[in-house]
């Protein structure tokens, strides 16, 4: 946990950070927070990554393993701690899997998403299916990147690199303008700030 603070007061502009926070504190720091790098073992990085993969999906153990050890190398490159005996091997995702749904299927999905008790959420998830954009694009989407003029979409740095734009077509466009401002982020989350979860009420809706 110590190194985990001296990390993040070194990378102050790092991009994900707010994700890696709440990373660290709901996956990392009820296991690994107490303990120093020489304390972690191979055994206990197995238990961890077998505990988290019954409820987590691959790619979250990953990328919480991937934090884990980003933050042992920080702490060995500045001297901090020494380095392990071992390396923390990262689980392999297949990022290239994709699912379409049928006619029938949207028109559910559609009909739930008119349903829901969590509107935020289910905006969310219209937005992507009208938009094909990921879910960290839409979180840090800013009324400031929606160009009503012009009917695009700004994409800050988004995950292919440089910033783009995207189309709005009618759907977009009509939902994005009856939605409330109360907050410079697009979608939210408790006090305005940035959202960075709805893994729960996804699940519901879906």
């Amino acid at each position: 946990a110590h190194l985990w603070t001296l990390y993040k007061d070194s990378r102050p502009d790092l991009k994900g950070l707010v994700t890696d926070q709440n990373r660290f504190e709901k996956h990392l720091s009820p296991i690994f927070g107490l303990k120093t790098p020489y304390e972690i073992d191979p055994l206990s990085v197995d238990r961890f990554r077998i505990k988290l993969g019954k409820t987590r999906a691959p790619a979250t153990v990953a990328n919480a393993l991937e934090l884990l050890r980003r933050v042992i190398n920080f702490g060995v490159n500045r001297g901090i701690c020494s380095q392990p005996s071992y390396k923390i091997r990262l689980p392999k995702v297949d990022n290239q899997r994709t699912e379409d749904l049928s006619q029938h299927q949207l028109q559910s999905l559609l009909k739930a998403l008119d349903e829901a008790d969590n509107q935020p959420v289910a905006h969310i998830m219209r937005i992507a299916l009208y938009t094909g954009m990921r879910r960290g694009e839409i979180l840090k989407l800013k009324w400031q990147d929606i160009d009503f003029d012009r009917g695009f979409i700004i994409l800050r740095a988004p995950k292919g690199g440089k910033s783009e734009r995207i189309p709005m077509n009618n759907q977009t466009r009509t939902l994005l303008e009856t939605m409330d401002r109360h907050s410079e982020f697009v979608f939210p989350g408790k006090n305005g700030g940035q959202r960075v979860e709805l893994r729960k009420a996804v699940r519901r809706i879906c």
